[in-house]
């Protein structure tokens, strides 16, 4: 899961704030993140063609064909009735299924507590789950007649399947332009313009200079004021700038850990950190305009990251670059008649 921005680019007319948005305080002023804090006609149907999960008769929806391997591998056994390496196959399943079961977890409701309760999965409930493929294997050994529903139901992801010669696939029907699954107006960029309101989206095409590590380490500051002992709330802004720009020339930041070994894979430079780059005075993730559509300059993960990230530093600017001419003319085009609300989306 990932939560980041959208700057959607409405009419100026009917904007309307929502008077209780934030009325939780204190403790529960969180609270206020999952409230909508303004409202405009034309906000849902603008974002509506970027919606996940649309189903059909959707008219956002394409039918799209996965190749589903362990299917396709069978169908070509039992067509060329390989007994054998069809048993084989089936063991294998088998014995992966067995694997995820046996590492799999239960949970049933305790009568006299009311609360659920975690249950290792016993071998009785793991041959319950493998008796379908056992049964599929049978057939198929014995070359019976195919029990297609059986096999959808036993090999294949989805409810819908297509058999091309021995290749199997999965139909699945997606909207190839998802952008989000739900979203709140403002929602933890409240804090951004006015709740979430920009009534002059010109800010977005205003510059300034910041030095990259500003924008770059992100979570990785939290661990370098940790280890300098820094409390943001009694600092001033220069005396931090200092003491993070001292850091930066004195220590080795790691930019990519190794996936298997967990070891460090690259370290920044501490002349590309400390460089100047040209940003905008404010910025969006993404940026959706009435007749452009949406328009972004990497595409969102899980866990907050971006196509972006995995990028050389050179290559990430250019298309930068590249992203913000185009939201530049198109801002020009819109700011005299058009606001601008943050909304906050989650993928």
């Amino acid at each position: 899961m990932s939560h980041f921005t959208v700057l959607v680019v409405l009419p100026k007319d009917n904007i309307q704030k929502i008077e209780d948005a934030n009325k939780n305080k204190g403790d529960d002023e969180w609270h206020n993140a999952y409230n909508h804090q303004w409202f405009h006609p034309d906000l849902e149907e603008a974002m509506e063609p970027y919606f996940e999960q649309h189903e059909p008769p959707s008219p956002y929806c394409e039918r799209t064909l996965d190749l589903n391997y362990w299917g396709t591998e069978l169908m070509e056994l039992y067509k060329a009735k390989d007994t054998d390496k069809l048993i084989e196959k089936f063991q294998e399943i088998a014995e992966r299924r067995r694997g995820w079961l046996s590492n799999g977890v239960e949970f049933s409701k305790n009568e006299e507590t009311g609360e659920y309760e975690k249950e290792e999965k016993s071998e009785e409930r793991i041959q319950e789950h493998l008796a379908p493929l056992y049964k599929l294997q049978e057939l198929m050994t014995s070359y019976s007649e195919f029990d297609f529903d059986l096999f959808k139901e036993v090999i294949c992801d989805s409810d819908e399947v297509e058999i091309e010669g021995t290749d199997v696939y999965d139909v699945w029907y997606r909207n190839p332009n998802a952008k989000w699954d739900w979203w709140v107006v403002g929602g933890r960029w409240r804090s951004s313009g006015d709740n979430g309101l920009f009534k002059d989206i010109g800010i977005f095409s205003e510059e300034k200079q910041i030095p990259l590590w500003k924008e770059e380490l992100g979570f990785k500051l939290y661990d370098i004021e940790k280890e300098l002992e820094i409390d943001r709330e009694n600092i001033s802004q220069e005396e931090y700038d200092k003491a993070i720009t001292k850091y930066i020339k004195s220590n080795e930041i790691v930019r990519f850990y190794d996936i298997e070994t967990k070891e460090p894979r690259e370290y920044y430079k501490p002349e590309d950190l400390l460089s100047l780059v040209t940003r905008k005075k404010e910025t969006s993730f993404s940026y959706l305009f009435p007749e452009e559509g949406w328009i972004e300059a990497g595409e969102m993960g899980w866990f907050g990251t971006s196509s972006l990230d995995g990028m050389d530093l050179d290559e990430r600017e250019e298309v930068k670059s590249d992203t913000f001419a185009l939201t530049d003319n198109l801002i020009k085009k819109y700011k005299d008649t058009h606001i601008g609300l943050i909304v906050d989306c989650h993928i």
